[in-house]
């Protein structure tokens, strides 16, 4: 083995590392194999949480996906389908974003009301829900308009008029009148 001066290997001089050397540069190589395994299992594992959502804006709908009467039938029901809400938040630039939740939080939320939560999306790799969110976590619940909701920085002022009740009917149009219903007969 030929070295310069400086204790470098002169060019187009192989060095023989040893066997000591070998082993220290395969455990260099194993170690950086485990962690490239490492990262990709834990962004595979926790993915919805690292590419989690902080949604802030007014609540378009919040709906109960389970009916009560499914819930006061004679079949189980499991706890989690109980607390099943779908919810859509209006963003400011009118985005509507939407998602299912287990959180008994949304029980409270009513429409109108000025919202920050925390969308957690689906992975990539499941092909039937990729882009869509589940699991809307509530944080804050407040009235739009109030103080608190300007903390949170909505601007109610960008967000159009919500719709109350029924639209009304386009000009001309007949209106109809709701019939009454008539009295259970003492034969049923």
């Amino acid at each position: 083995m030929t070295r310069s001066a400086h204790g470098l290997a002169l060019p187009g001089v192989i060095l023989d590392i040893g066997p000591m050397g070998k082993a220290v540069s395969f455990f260099k190589k194993l170690l950086g194999l485990l962690v490239v395994v490492g990262l990709v299992f834990t962004v595979v594992q926790f993915y919805s949480i690292i590419f989690a959502k902080t949604v802030v804006g007014r609540i378009e709908n919040v709906a109960r996906v389970t009916e009560v009467t499914a819930i006061l039938g004679n079949r189980q029901v499991p706890e989690s389908q109980i607390y099943s809400f779908s919810v859509s938040v209006r963003q400011p630039s009118g985005e509507m974003l939407t998602a299912t939740s287990e959180d008994r939080q949304w029980a409270v939320a009513k429409t109108g009301q000025c919202v920050k939560a925390k969308y957690f999306p689906y992975p990539p790799w499941d092909f039937e829900k990729a882009g869509t969110y589940f699991n809307a976590r509530l944080i804050s619940l407040v009235e739009c308009g109030s103080p608190a909701a300007k903390d949170l920085g909505i601007d109610t002022s960008a967000y159009p008029p919500q719709a109350v009740g029924a639209q009304p009917a386009a000009p001309g149009a007949p209106i109809a009148t709701p019939v009454p219903l008539a009295p259970p007969s003492s034969a049923q």
